[in-house]
């Protein structure tokens, strides 16, 4: 396989695995890191990036479609969550990258309407830093 087949596979290997219902965590990944045959290693970081900040996003957007399918189901509910938002930024930051716990945070977050900024921040460093924490182990 080519260089970067490989580095393709592994962003899609991330996205899918971060996705609603993640079978497994960044399988991928841990095999690359595992085997050290890739000497490229920042790449194999910025590919599971890439992928794990793109399924976070669609979750975030997964929730904001529950939201605006409740509101049209309970028009009288329109109140602004802020005090949850500000927790929820806390949690995606700290949880984003547990499997199954992680994906239901960032549909959470979405249903809650966190700034799609602060929420691709949040996402992007706690899987930075999970990444970086399986780089240093493996």
């Amino acid at each position: 396989m080519v260089m970067t087949e490989k580095y393709c596979f592994l962003l899609i290997d991330s996205f899918i695995s971060t996705l609603v219902l993640p079978v497994h965590q960044g399988f991928a990944f841990k095999t690359m890191l595992y085997f050290k045959e890739y000497n490229a290693i920042l790449a194999m970081l910025f590919c599971r990036m890439i992928g794990c900040c793109l399924a976070g996003i669609v979750n975030w957007f997964l929730g904001r479609a529950i939201f605006y399918a409740r509101t049209l189901y309970h028009s009288d509910d329109n109140h602004e969550h802020k005090l949850p938002c500000v927790l929820t930024a806390c949690a995606v930051m700290l949880l984003s990258w547990i499997p199954v716990l992680g994906s239901v945070i960032q549909v959470i977050a979405g249903y809650l309407k966190l700034n799609i900024y602060v929420f691709i921040f949040t996402v992007f460093l706690s899987y930075f830093f999970s990444s970086l924490y399986l780089i240093f182990i493996i």
